[in-house]
Protein backbone atom coordinates (compact mmCIF):
# COMPACT_ATOMS: atom_id res chain seq x y z
CA UNK A 1 0.00 0.00 0.00
CA UNK A 2 1.75 3.28 -0.84
CA UNK A 3 1.86 5.67 1.85
CA UNK A 4 1.52 9.33 1.93
CA UNK A 5 -0.47 9.34 -1.65
CA UNK A 6 -3.45 11.53 0.00
CA UNK A 7 -1.40 13.53 2.27
CA UNK A 8 -1.87 16.99 2.63
CA UNK A 9 1.33 19.33 1.87
CA UNK A 10 1.08 22.96 2.41
CA UNK A 11 3.49 25.81 1.72
CA UNK A 12 3.70 29.59 2.52
CA UNK A 13 4.41 31.08 -0.89
CA UNK A 14 4.46 35.17 -1.12
CA UNK A 15 3.64 36.42 -4.61
CA UNK A 16 5.65 39.66 -5.64
CA UNK A 17 4.52 41.92 -8.27
CA UNK A 18 7.37 42.16 -11.06
CA UNK A 19 9.02 44.84 -11.32
CA UNK A 20 10.35 46.11 -14.60
CA UNK A 21 12.59 43.41 -15.85
CA UNK A 22 14.84 43.99 -19.59
CA UNK A 23 17.12 41.25 -20.69
CA UNK A 24 20.71 43.11 -20.56
CA UNK A 25 22.17 45.32 -22.99
CA UNK A 26 24.15 43.62 -25.58
CA UNK A 27 27.79 44.10 -26.51
CA UNK A 28 27.17 44.86 -30.03
CA UNK A 29 23.86 45.11 -32.09
CA UNK A 30 20.25 45.59 -31.21
CA UNK A 31 18.12 43.11 -29.27
CA UNK A 32 14.53 43.06 -30.52
CA UNK A 33 11.65 41.16 -28.73
CA UNK A 34 9.26 39.95 -29.23
CA UNK A 35 9.56 38.45 -32.32
CA UNK A 36 6.83 38.13 -33.81
CA UNK A 37 5.15 41.04 -32.30
CA UNK A 38 1.28 41.81 -32.36
CA UNK A 39 2.09 45.61 -32.72
CA UNK A 40 4.48 46.60 -29.88
CA UNK A 41 8.83 46.31 -29.88
CA UNK A 42 11.43 46.87 -27.30
CA UNK A 43 14.65 47.31 -29.03
CA UNK A 44 17.42 47.16 -26.75
CA UNK A 45 20.37 48.82 -27.80
CA UNK A 46 24.14 47.93 -26.64
CA UNK A 47 25.97 49.41 -23.87
CA UNK A 48 27.73 51.96 -25.38
CA UNK A 49 24.95 53.61 -27.60
CA UNK A 50 23.24 56.06 -24.98
CA UNK A 51 22.12 59.97 -25.92
CA UNK A 52 19.79 61.01 -29.11
CA UNK A 53 18.98 58.47 -31.63
CA UNK A 54 16.71 58.07 -34.64
CA UNK A 55 15.04 54.99 -34.98
CA UNK A 56 13.74 53.89 -38.76
CA UNK A 57 11.43 51.10 -39.94
CA UNK A 58 11.58 49.97 -43.06
CA UNK A 59 9.82 47.43 -45.58
CA UNK A 60 11.50 44.84 -46.59
CA UNK A 61 10.71 47.13 -51.04
CA UNK A 62 12.79 49.78 -49.10
CA UNK A 63 9.94 51.93 -47.94
CA UNK A 64 10.40 53.90 -44.59
CA UNK A 65 7.27 53.28 -42.88
CA UNK A 66 8.29 55.33 -39.89
CA UNK A 67 10.95 56.87 -38.44
CA UNK A 68 11.21 59.10 -35.11
CA UNK A 69 14.19 60.38 -32.96
CA UNK A 70 14.38 59.77 -29.36
CA UNK A 71 16.62 59.88 -26.66
CA UNK A 72 18.27 56.46 -25.18
CA UNK A 73 19.19 55.64 -21.78
CA UNK A 74 21.45 52.38 -20.94
CA UNK A 75 19.70 49.36 -19.94
CA UNK A 76 16.80 51.08 -20.78
CA UNK A 77 14.62 49.14 -24.30
CA UNK A 78 13.16 52.17 -27.19
CA UNK A 79 9.72 51.00 -27.26
CA UNK A 80 8.28 51.20 -30.54
CA UNK A 81 4.43 51.64 -31.12
CA UNK A 82 3.92 49.26 -34.54
CA UNK A 83 0.58 48.64 -34.54
CA UNK A 84 -0.30 50.81 -37.44
CA UNK A 85 1.86 49.42 -39.88
CA UNK A 86 1.16 46.41 -42.41
CA UNK A 87 2.48 42.91 -41.08
CA UNK A 88 5.12 41.56 -42.61
CA UNK A 89 9.14 41.69 -42.48
CA UNK A 90 10.68 44.86 -40.71
CA UNK A 91 14.25 46.14 -40.74
CA UNK A 92 14.84 48.28 -37.34
CA UNK A 93 17.98 50.95 -38.21
CA UNK A 94 18.82 52.93 -35.28
CA UNK A 95 21.46 55.66 -35.61
CA UNK A 96 23.25 57.44 -32.62
CA UNK A 97 23.36 61.52 -33.56
CA UNK A 98 24.52 63.09 -35.07
CA UNK A 99 27.13 60.94 -36.88
CA UNK A 100 27.08 57.90 -35.00
CA UNK A 101 27.24 54.07 -35.73
CA UNK A 102 24.24 52.76 -37.69
CA UNK A 103 22.97 49.08 -35.87
CA UNK A 104 20.37 47.40 -38.00
CA UNK A 105 18.28 44.56 -37.15
CA UNK A 106 15.16 42.57 -38.05
CA UNK A 107 11.54 42.06 -36.80
CA UNK A 108 8.30 40.74 -37.63
CA UNK A 109 4.71 42.24 -37.36
CA UNK A 110 2.13 39.52 -37.21
CA UNK A 111 -2.09 40.56 -36.60
CA UNK A 112 -3.02 37.36 -34.59
CA UNK A 113 -6.77 36.88 -35.18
Amino acid sequence: MLEGWNSLETKDVQLQKPGDFYPAPPETGLLIWPVPSGGTLNIMLPVSVTGDVTVTLTGTTGAVLTSFRTTVSQGIPVVCDCSALPPGLLIVSVRKEPDGPLLRGKAVITRLK
